[in-house]
């Protein structure tokens, strides 16, 4: 990771931030007004258990003040009745401060190897 953000992306090796994502966004002491926090489902997925995850959800909701973007594998609209509530989308809005959900629609990306997932931003409002 260090190499191919130096070599591609032209960062200095301060700016690349290897190890723990949840231990990375909480050792943050400032606050973004947009993120964008892809595979989410996938970290999600690959956490030991219910603190981890709730764990990284408080520290992503603490450093974003306006919008959250991440890619769900459900539609907003249904995710509760289709998966009694256990969804990715409740998850974040039920353990989360952002007030509504907007569907910006199925990530059509062509190189993606994953199932196809919808993008969706999380918003606070006021």
């Amino acid at each position: 990771a260090c190499n191919i953000g130096r070599s591609f992306l032209g960062l200095d090796p301060e700016e690349v931030v290897v190890g723990s994502l949840t231990e990375s966004l909480e050792s943050l002491s400032d606050t973004f007004d947009v993120v964008s926090c892809l595979r989410l489902p996938e970290l999600f997925d690959a956490r030991g258990g219910r603190d981890d995850v709730g764990r990284l959800i408080k520290a992503i909701d603490r450093v974003v003040d306006g919008v959250l973007f991440v890619d769900v594998d459900e539609r907003p609209d249904r995710a509760s009745a289709a998966s009694g509530g256990a969804s990715l989308t409740r998850l974040l809005l039920d353990n989360t401060s952002f007030q509504r959900v907007v569907d910006l629609g199925e990530n059509r990306d062509p190189v993606s190897t994953r199932r196809r997932t919808r993008l969706v931003a999380l918003v606070r409002e006021g």
